[in-house]
């Protein structure tokens, strides 16, 4: 049960943050519309090494049957026919100059619009990073001084500085990735099941495995970041107190307790921020020796499909061009969960904040404005310290 409420947590806060992004609509449809278009260029690229080494590599020109089957349907026969008929039209050497200027112009549009993906989420994120620090801020002035009694100055600073800087890094960067990852994956998945449907079958079980082991490493990094960032306000915390109070510090030559104070918290933020380094850093080696071990498999596998003649070498040549079309957005994908689980320490610490409710509500109805003329009176008038029944 506890399980399911922190991945209900964990949801929450992601979709509160992602609600920001209905006042920056324009933008985000721009990079939607910007993504989908290079996801179709990046797509089209890859039969488009097809054709390159059919030519290059071809010592006599085979006229192939037109299929009778939709182009989609028969994507290999296909493309079969379209490259015979490249070189029966033109000569080798032109109908490889043809095929190298396609492949340009795709990959500029493709560039291109990778570009004005990111240009138009830039002011998206920014502009959440402006709208969250100006919200803490009027949030800090408009809560009542005993607020401030029952909290550590220097964990509500960390509040505004290192938690909105997490959700920077952690989450808006990678808002990027969950716009464009998806949809590179699907065309290039497409690709590789109409080309080949046993060796894409292959590939996703071998990723499937890898993925679960490499699942496996982020299962506590939201804890521990939430744990980093504790620490970090606490020290912040002692620095403060200290700075402030140096005088009283040194008048009862109370720096040994003030240093064991902070030798605890500082320990603490140390020993759990390196743990939750190793945690991160393992899954960038480990991504890429499953990696390796993926493609090791996927040439001994679809090697014995070109022997078989089952598959002709140069759409093998495209099937590991669309591989690795995959192979990048999924770890950027990948990057952007451990990421995202990361900095939705710092999201729920921001709203927890941003939610506290101020216990002085101004009355709908105030009095009218008053003329002091004798004394002022004290009716039933009584004073408490918080957390006391005196």
């Amino acid at each position: 049960m506890p399980k399911q409420q922190n991945t209900s947590s964990n949801n929450s806060g992601f979709w509160r943050l992602m609600s920001r992004l209905k006042g920056y609509k324009k933008n985000v449809i721009l990079a939607i519309i910007s993504n989908i278009l290079m996801a179709i260029f990046t797509v089209v690229s890859i039969p488009m090494i097809a054709p390159f080494f059919d030519i290059l590599f071809s010592q006599e020109v085979v006229e192939v049957p037109k299929p009778s089957e939709s182009f989609f349907k028969n994507l290999p026969d296909n493309l079969d026919y379209f490259f015979s008929q490249l070189v029966i039209n033109y000569s080798p050497q032109k109908a490889l100059l043809i095929v190298i200027i396609a492949i340009l112009i795709i990959f500029f549009l493709k560039n291109l619009f990778r570009y004005l993906a990111l240009f138009f989420m830039a002011p998206v994120r920014n502009g959440i990073i402006y709208d969250l620090r100006k919200q803490i801020f009027e949030k800090y002035i408009d809560l009542p001084l005993s607020f401030y009694s029952k909290e550590k100055k220097g964990d509500l600073m960390n509040r505004m500085t290192s938690d909105v800087q997490e959700i920077e890094w952690s989450i808006l960067n990678t808002i990027e990735a969950i716009f464009k990852a998806p949809l590179i994956i699907i065309g290039s998945l497409t690709f590789m099941i109409l080309t080949s449907p046993s060796l894409t079958l292959f590939v996703l079980v071998l990723i499937v495995f890898t993925a679960f082991i490499i699942g496996g490493i982020s299962k506590t990094l939201k804890r521990s970041s939430s744990e980093v960032q504790i620490r970090l306000g606490r020290i912040s915390s002692i620095l403060e107190e200290t700075l402030g109070g140096l005088r009283i510090i040194k008048g009862f030559n109370a720096q040994a307790y003030q240093g064991a104070k902070l030798e605890e918290d500082n320990a603490d933020y140390k020993n759990i921020l390196t743990r939750l380094l190793w945690r991160r850093d393992l899954s960038s080696p480990l991504s890429e020796f499953l990696g390796i071990v993926v493609v090791s498999a996927l040439l001994w596998y679809g090697s014995a499909l070109v022997f078989e003649n089952t598959l002709s070498p140069e759409l093998f040549f495209a099937f590991i061009f669309a591989f690795f079309q995959v192979i990048e957005p999924a770890k950027s994908f990948s990057s952007a969960y451990y990421n995202i689980q990361k900095g939705l320490a710092a999201v729920d610490r921001v709203d927890g904040l941003l939610n506290t409710p101020n216990p002085i509500v101004d009355p709908q109805k105030p009095l009218p404005s008053i003329s002091f003329e004798g004394e002022i009176r004290f009716d039933n008038v009584s004073f408490r310290y918080d957390n006391s029944d005196e």
